[in-house]
């Protein structure tokens, strides 16, 4: 009487019970080897702030591109905490605020949170420095020929050495290359931005001192062919016709290693004690060029509610 033996599978001569443990194997490893692959695809992209995970539920805001994000929402009032949080992607850029006895916190905007300065020439700021490689600001925009700033802030009155609003300067007293200011001398107080393009001031033809609460963009593409467009500036979601400098198509950023990166006075010092009386609410950027519908999406949510 022949021996019994497993059923065999005859073209490879194995159990059909080996193959079966052999296909599951096979499966769990590509299925491995799948998720290993798309979690190193996120990293990179994380890196260079191209992945972006999903936005809190409800929350319809842009974030393509974001580099650092400061609600500035962390109290109501008095002058406590000592850092602003960052939110954007990447490594936190948390800002060591300095108070100087000239600025506080305000919940006085329908009930949204921002910091309140008092003196338009004190040393109040939040600040991160030396920018250096490594710091996601410097690696992000450093060399870039995109990018947007955003900012909501409601102004009154400016240092007639130009109110820092948004700045990053290497604290020699230049006008920086990534600058958002206003100065009171100005015809009619025009908020200002500067950029090493190189270094191009490129008014937004707004009264800034009107003490309204506005949400600003500022978006640069130096690619673009006409030179209208490679930098714009937008006021509450509508474009600011002005903004037309003489930029040199394909012209990158240009940082300088050890720049140190504010909101509001740039540093400290009578010579340099240039800020704004009023309330900052929220501060962002990003390496990419808004179109008009992202200035419009982030404008709604903004204008709305600046807070996180």
């Amino acid at each position: 009487m022949p021996l019994t033996s497993p059923k065999l599978n005859r073209s490879h001569n194995l159990p059909v019970s080996s193959q079966k443990w052999i296909a599951a194997g096979v499966i769990i490893a590509v299925a491995f080897l799948s998720v290993v692959a798309i979690t190193r695809a996120q990293f990179l992209q994380n890196r260079r702030g191209e992945f972006q995970p999903a936005p809190p539920s409800g929350d319809t805001m842009v974030t393509n591109g974001l580099i650092v994000r400061y609600w500035i929402d962390e109290a109501e009032s008095g002058t406590t905490p000592t850092t602003l949080e960052d939110d954007g992607h990447g490594t936190d850029m948390d800002l060591t605020i300095t108070y100087a006895g000239t600025m506080v916190w305000t919940n006085s905007s329908s009930s949204m949170r921002g910091l309140h300065c008092e003196s338009a020439s004190g040393d109040q700021r939040a600040s991160y420095g030396a920018l250096v490689a490594g710091d996601k600001l410097y690696d992000q925009l450093d060399n870039s020929i995109t990018g947007t700033l955003e900012i909501v802030v409601s102004c009154n009155t400016f240092s007639s050495g130009g109110g820092r609003i948004f700045h990053l300067d290497d604290d020699t007293g230049g006008n920086g290359e990534f600058t958002m200011r206003c100065s009171s001398t100005s015809q009619p107080d025009n908020i200002q931005f500067f950029a090493s393009l190189p270094n191009e001031k490129i008014n937004g033809n707004i009264d800034a001192a009107s003490a309204e609460r506005i949400v600003w963009h500022w978006v640069f593409d130096t690619s673009l062919a006409d030179n209208a467009d490679r930098v714009k500036c937008y006021t509450n979601g509508v474009e600011v016709a002005d903004a037309d400098p003489a930029i040199t198509q394909n012209e990158p950023l240009s940082f300088n290693v050890n720049e140190t990166f504010y909101l509001l006075n740039r540093q400290s010092g009578s010579s340099y004690g240039r800020s704004m009386t009023g309330v900052l609410y929220y501060a962002a950027a990003y390496n990419i060029a808004f179109d008009s519908n992202q200035v419009t999406t982030n404008y709604n949510r903004l204008i709305t509610d600046d807070d996180l």
